[in-house]
């Protein structure tokens, strides 16, 4: 969960690509969506009738004082105007607002595949660091053992009742235990380290690792797994829904063929000054203008069928993408649960090791202090102890990487229960 909210570049990504496809939608609709705007316009006329045609009679001054002017003007037209467009039927128009919408779908799809990434990169490093602290902690009693029989040997020689290759041989043992030690704590440094990198913590800080190792069985079968990994796996989702936005797009391309209805219109008022009746002041009049436009291409120069010829080619691609995909999707299931049900038939065997290897350390030990028993066979005794824990911890991890592997294979890292 802290992996998931700490928003790595990748997954910040992701959410941008799913707002980046919800901007495309708003674009799709763009192309048949109510457009209007409004302008004024004013500007000074004057009107030459003799331009229009009017020859207007002059007089000679001695006969008449009447004279008709040649002109008329200036003018000061004042133009308002609110027009608008709206687009009301273009097919190919609204498959591609579907188109845009499936790539919304696309692209919350490749999110939950980047959270299922996460969640299982991160599910692996925890694991690691689990197992990398038992390690630690059966070193660390390994080599107490290992010091404690080193000393017991030094004992044993200054009584005259070991031999120096006794002495030897645990010192050797010695230095071997801790040698280990080292290499297990750096191992759990590391993976503490990488948990802290994916969860966004600080590095300086510490974890409490609350998730043990424990034998988990399979609650499903291995076609019931594979029926709800082709159900749930958000690569073969995304694919799919790639698929389905290509199939839109192509359906895009075949209607541009189809005719588009549009309607348009404006209205405005149109004011001249000085009215040109001659009665002075201003006059204005409503002016609208309305009508339909039906448009149907005839010849596009072969844009429609080469977009066409495109689609087809991508369809056909992902559709080989797609089967290979359901291939690797199966064999990663199976493989997975292959795994598990040999990591869980191991873990019962480590199980029933162990006890065995505990009953025989309580065996000898009480026989050692009877006397019965030499240091050598308390010794191999505990370290066949050891072996027996160290290898149900590495069973049970080898069973929890596999539940993982068959979790990620299925699509539900993020909501696998632990």
């Amino acid at each position: 969960a802290r992996a998931l909210t700490s928003q790595t570049p990748a997954l910040q990504m992701a959410s941008d690509a799913v707002r980046t496809a919800q901007g495309k939608v708003a674009a799709a609709k763009s192309a048949t969506a109510l457009l209007a705007e409004a302008d004024v316009s004013d500007r000074a006329l004057r009107v030459d009738l003799r331009a229009l045609g009017i020859d207007l009679p002059r007089f000679s001054a001695l006969i008449s004082s009447v004279q008709f002017a040649e002109t008329r003007g200036p003018y000061s037209l004042l133009d308002p105007r609110i027009q608008a467009t709206k687009t009301l039927i273009d097919r190919s128009a609204a498959h591609k607002v579907q188109a845009a919408r499936k790539g919304i779908e696309e692209a919350r799809s490749e999110l939950a595949e980047e959270r299922e990434s996460i969640a299982a990169e991160t599910t692996r490093v925890y694991l690691d660091a689990v197992r990398a602290t038992e390690s630690a902690r059966l070193a660390a009693a390994n080599a107490a053992m290992a010091q404690t029989m080193l000393e017991f040997a030094t004992e044993r020689h200054s009584r005259g009742l070991a031999t120096d290759s006794e002495v030897r041989r645990a010192r050797v043992n010695s230095n071997t235990g801790q040698q280990q030690l080292s290499t297990a704590r750096f191992e759990q440094t590391r993976a503490i380290l990488r948990l802290l990198y994916l969860v966004g913590g600080e590095f300086g800080g510490t974890l409490e690792l609350t998730t043990p190792m424990a034998r988990h069985d399979a609650a499903f079968t291995v076609d019931e797994a594979v029926s709800v990994a082709l159900r749930d796996n958000p690569k073969f989702q995304t694919m799919q829904l790639a698929g389905q936005r290509l199939k839109l797009t192509d359906e895009a391309v075949d209607s541009t063929w189809l005719p588009v209805l549009s309607t348009f219109g404006d209205v405005g008022e149109i004011l001249v000054a000085p009215d040109p009746s001659g009665s002075g002041g201003m006059s204005h009049g409503l002016t609208f203008t309305a009508g339909l436009e039906l448009k149907m291409p005839i010849l596009d120069g072969h844009r429609r069928a080469l977009a066409h010829a495109d689609v087809m080619m991508q369809m056909q691609e992902q559709q080989v993408r797609l089967r290979e995909l359901r291939r690797q999707v199966e064999l990663n299931v199976r493989v997975a649960y292959a795994s598990l049900a040999e990591a869980t038939s191991q873990a019962a065997l480590v199980e029933d090791n162990l006890r065995e290897a505990a009953a025989d350390v309580n065996e000898i030990s009480a026989n050692h202090d009877a006397g019965n028993a030499s240091g050598l066979d308390l010794e191999q005794a505990r370290n066949r102890q050891a072996a027996a824990e160290d290898a149900r911890s590495a069973a049970f991890y080898a069973q929890a990487q596999a539940r993982v592997a068959l979790a990620e294979a299925m699509g539900n890292v993020s909501s696998l229960a632990w």
